[in-house]
């Protein structure tokens, strides 16, 4: 019985060990995911919104141009 006792505190502190770490690396891990996302969304939606002001202001220089050249 004793001998159970013991195994069950051991266990006991084993497990806070793995809840600690399982949650430190849930953090981490929660932070990798950030970091992924903002690098996705530089990658690949701003360079979307500067071509599009790119095209907008290529735009707006035509019809100036043509309104100009009458």
């Amino acid at each position: 019985m004793q001998k159970n006792l013991k195994d069950n505190k051991v266990s006991l502190i084993k497990r806070v060990a793995q809840m600690k770490y399982g949650t430190i690396s849930m953090v981490a891990i929660s932070f990798v995911g950030v970091f992924y996302t903002l690098i996705t969304i530089k990658k690949q939606v701003i360079p979307y919104y500067r071509r599009r002001k790119l095209q907008e202001s290529e735009m707006y220089a035509e019809i100036i141009y043509k309104s100009e050249s009458n």
